[in-house]
């Protein structure tokens, strides 16, 4: 994985950086969308998060989303899914 530049994301919202990192785990247009409002809701509800470095920050928030959203408990089960 490449890492990106801190600095990438800063004359965007925080909004526009959590869809465009969103949209690495799903294409379909509704989950997209819900996973972006959750992840939102948290980071509001998050005031810890260092939103300097975003991507740092917010990747690990979205991919949680997205696996409790997809109902994904473990890497195993995403293994198994795509066989």
């Amino acid at each position: 994985m490449t890492n990106v530049d801190p600095n990438y994301f800063r004359t965007d919202s925080i909004r526009e950086v959590v869809t465009n990192i969103a949209q690495r785990f799903t294409p379909v247009d509704a989950a997209r969308k819900l996973i972006i409002e959750r992840t939102l809701l948290i980071i509001m509800d998050r005031p810890e998060l260092d939103l300097g470095d975003p991507v740092r920050e917010l990747l690990p928030v979205i991919r949680q989303v997205a696996l409790d959203h997809f109902q994904v408990k473990d890497r195993n089960q995403v293994r198994e899914s795509h066989r």
